[in-house]
């Protein structure tokens, strides 16, 4: 299934394989600099997804002292403006103090709802983003895998059990993708070839009584 030079040969032909027995062994430097590269590149992305964390719980901790902070300006301002009403009621300030503390009242209950809002919206975005990171690394680690697995199949077994009847590979030779390396034959089957005229072609099914 993978190219590459022959580098070890295990199997001489004439011999008798069982299944699963190497056979053959390909080197494939395209394969193993891929995959390096690859988990290179999975290391990396595991980096942005630890610091992204990170950086999102130091975020998510610095928005909740800032509210927890509002909340006590809004809780300390309340109770002034309500102490204010009760002096204003009874005629012992200004209107002009007691509406510059309502003013004050309202606008901290803006700027605490503001916050509320923000914080909200900051840390949905930053769990969305992890979330990304967190797919993209799962992909990764999914393709690393893959990349990996083809490494096994440049280690050539037997298919089946049988004799190595003939081996077409040398050390340091090249091999393609699908190219015949050689041929097992089963003691125990035969093997029947036979030349079909092109009419019956589409007729040849597998079963099929010739």
């Amino acid at each position: 299934e993978e190219g590459g030079l022959v580098e070890t040969i295990y199997i001489e032909a004439g011999s008798t394989v069982k299944k699963g027995d190497k056979i053959l062994k390909l080197s494939n430097t395209s394969l193993l600099m891929d995959i390096m590269y690859r988990e290179a590149e999975l290391f990396q992305q595991i980096n942005n997804l630890r610091n992204t964390r990170l950086s999102f719980e130091q975020n998510r901790l610095s928005l909740e002292r800032d509210l927890a902070d509002l909340e006590f300006q809004v809780e300390k301002q309340k109770r002034k403006y309500e102490s204010y009403c009760s002096l204003y009621e009874e005629q012992l300030i200004s209107r002009n103090d007691f509406e510059d503390t309502r003013d004050e009242y309202d606008l901290l209950k803006n700027q605490r709802r503001l916050a509320a809002e923000s914080q909200e919206k900051e840390l949905s975005f930053r769990q969305q983003q992890i979330g990304q990171l967190e797919e993209a690394v799962r992909r990764m680690e999914a393709n690393l895998r893959v990349a990996k697995g083809k490494l096994d199949n440049l280690t050539l077994c037997a298919p089946i059990t049988g004799t190595l009847t003939s081996l077409e590979a040398e050390p340091g030779q090249s091999k393609s993708p699908g190219e015949r390396l050689g041929q097992i034959d089963a003691p125990e089957g035969f093997k029947a070839r036979a030349g079909i005229d092109e009419f019956y072609i589409d007729r040849v099914q597998k079963g099929k009584t010739g």
